[in-house]
């Protein structure tokens, strides 16, 4: 089944792959720092499609390279993006917004370090901010298990494709869904299936995100 979502990663990757680094690099050092940057983190990608994640870092590295301030426009455009969107859309935006950002962080030609050999001014997340971000992408990665399971049993609707919004209490328990476009069968069976789907509970910041969540069949 495909799901078009994804999540946010936490770590800059860039960050522990590279801080040592005090020397111009060449072009061709460049690129390869890039290119192992992005393609690190579009493995670790848990919803969005990889390639895009793999895309959207690239674009960042070449965006940082015309100057700091298009990387900081373009920053701030998905953040305020975000906040429009919920559920495990609102999830994917953010990691694919996340891999834009390591984009930027990797394509600084010459990182200043401090005495310890690390970026100096490097932005760090608070270990509260890590935890509760860490807690958002794990509950997607249950929420897109536990759905992708509704698929097994559904072999006479190949083809077909049903969008839904879904509503949970904060228990875990689905508390209505409702139906947004696609077949009729295929729509009727995820709304047969999704009544007895049950969740973990959700902490207050995991349950901001994913109380409406929206979810897009393909059988």
């Amino acid at each position: 089944m495909k799901n078009s979502i994804t999540l946010p990663l936490l770590i800059s990757i860039s960050s522990l792959m590279f801080a040592s680094q005090a020397m111009a690099i060449t072009s061709s050092q460049m690129q390869m720092r890039v290119s192992a940057t992005c393609g690190s983190y579009a493995n670790l990608s848990r919803i969005a499609n990889p390639d895009v994640v793999y895309e959207m870092c690239l674009n960042g590295a070449k965006d940082s390279m015309h100057g700091r301030s298009v990387c900081e426009r373009k920053i701030r455009q998905f953040s305020e993006q975000a906040q429009t969107l919920h559920g495990m859309g609102r999830a994917e935006y953010n990691e694919i917004a996340q891999a834009y950002r390591i984009g930027c962080n990797a394509g600084k030609i010459q990182p200043k370090t401090n005495g310890e050999g690390k970026p100096s001014g490097a932005n760090t997340l608070p270990p509260a901010e890590i935890k509760k971000r860490q807690d958002i992408q794990s509950y997607g990665t249950e929420i897109r298990n536990a759905f992708s399971r509704i698929r097994e049993g559904a072999l006479g609707l190949a083809g077909q494709r049903c969008s839904v919004n879904i509503w949970f209490s904060q228990s875990g328990s689905v508390l209505s869904t409702k139906i947004e476009s696609g077949d009729k069968s295929a729509c009727t069976y995820v709304l047969n299936k999704t009544r007895n789907i049950k969740l973990s509970p959700m902490t207050d910041g995991q349950y901001k995100i994913f109380r409406n969540t929206p979810i897009d069949f393909i059988f």
